[in-house]
């Protein structure tokens, strides 16, 4: 009687332990703080440039940027400039954006001993957000430059023809 009483007692223990383990691996996911795994609600791409007024006394500036096949094309003629689009439906994956620099056929005069700063800061950023407003970045880059010379090397620096400022392609998963 006492074997029987003891596999008993074994019996309960190993059913209620199932019975607690099965109920840990419910498919409850009230947790705020845990993305849904469904995909992203909106997708966000901000794009932001701002120049030095030298550049945009020097140079031709445009913007070209896609979103998939969309295009863009746009002469930045401001010492800031900014994209930022949300897609919520039609989540492009794959991001680009290019901003070249031309000098400009008719260069400003500058005393020869005139100090010139191009500076540039560019940062381009793509974010996901899922429907709990959890947002995931996908894709950040952010740079600054500066470079600094005389009148008298105006000529020089601009003899070197276009330059690209900053370029970004991105291909979401």
């Amino acid at each position: 009687m006492n074997k029987s009483m003891i596999f008993k007692a074994m019996a309960i223990v190993i059913a209620l332990t199932a019975c607690t383990a099965l109920a840990a691996c419910s498919d409850d996911n009230d947790d705020p703080d845990v993305p849904e795994q469904k995909g992203y609600k909106s997708i966000i791409a901000d794009y932001s440039l701002t120049v030095s007024d030298d550049y945009l006394a020097i140079y031709d500036l445009v913007a070209d940027y896609s979103f998939d096949d969309e295009h863009h094309s746009e002469s930045i003629n401001t010492t800031t400039w900014t994209v930022n689009k949300t897609f919520t439906s039609n989540q492009p994956k794959h991001f680009t954006c290019v901003v070249t620099a031309t000098p400009k056929a008719n260069l400003p005069e500058y005393a020869a001993d005139a100090k010139i700063i191009l500076w540039q800061k560019h940062s381009l950023n793509v974010n996901g957000v899922y429907a709990n407003g959890i947002t995931s970045i996908l894709k950040s880059v952010s740079n600054e430059n500066t470079a600094s010379f005389s009148g008298d090397d105006l000529a020089k620096i601009v003899s070197r023809g276009p330059r690209t400022l900053f370029s970004l392609d991105y291909t979401r998963k």
